[in-house]
């Protein structure tokens, strides 16, 4: 800043500074010098900027979970400043959550609410997201939030398998059939006798059980050494 010669006092300044570190002290001091080259430095003086001010997260909720949507809502506090931000949301691989920016927009110096419809998401998966605002003083993260998505429907409960039977030909059936309804085939004397000397058995009084043997020998008997007798 240069002034133009004169012997009364003038005022110097005033002087705009820039880009200064918010939170911080500075000294400044006025230094003259005339056409003589004599200078000379006027007293220290010190002044602080403000704090930083970066945005803040307010409040953060998921609500109206559903298979494949959700809806986030986050009150966003800009401090007075002009704030921008990004919705963040990714889910976990591995033990760590991996974030994929989808949503951006700006605020201006005042606390707004702000609402996100996530759509096209996987049932039965947790998903993790987080907003970051970003002013001139710096930039704030959301705490890491999380919601699941309903899962599908339960499954049905599957019928019991149906017993199948084995197949059986219509030549089967007939042959079966014809195997039933065939007469029984008459006994022999022999076989006869056999059953008879078996029923005989049953009488506990020997003289009534051999009398019943004889009488099954001459019955049976007889009949079956005729028949002997014409082979």
């Amino acid at each position: 800043m240069t002034l133009s010669a004169s012997y009364a006092p003038r005022p110097a300044g005033p002087e705009t500074l820039v880009e200064l570190k918010p939170g911080s002290t500075y000294h400044h001091a006025l230094v003259a010098t005339n056409q003589f080259g004599i200078q000379a430095v006027g007293e220290d003086h010190t002044f602080t900027t403000l704090p930083a001010t970066p945005p803040i997260v307010d409040s953060e909720s998921s609500q109206g979970v559903t298979q494949s949507t959700a809806t986030i809502t986050v009150t966003l506090d800009p401090n007075g400043l002009q704030t921008s931000y990004i919705l963040e949301v990714g889910t976990e691989v591995e033990g760590k959550v991996l974030y994929s920016a989808t949503a951006f927009g700006q605020v201006n110096k005042s606390d707004e609410p702000l609402s996100f419809s996530l759509t096209g998401l996987q049932p039965g998966t947790a998903y993790h997201w987080r907003l970051a605002a970003t002013n001139q003083d710096g930039t704030a993260y959301g705490a890491d939030q999380s919601f699941t998505t309903a899962g599908f429907a339960s499954a049905l409960v599957q019928p019991s398998a149906v017993a199948l039977l084995p197949f059986t030909s219509i030549a089967e059936l007939d042959a079966k059939e014809a195997e039933e309804n065939k007469p029984a085939k008459p006994l022999t004397n022999a076989q006869k006798l056999s059953k008879a000397l078996e029923a005989c058995k049953k009488d506990k009084k020997k003289r009534k059980r051999a009398t019943c043997e004889k009488q099954a020998h001459h019955k049976y008997g007889a009949v079956m050494r005729k028949s002997m007798k014409k082979h």
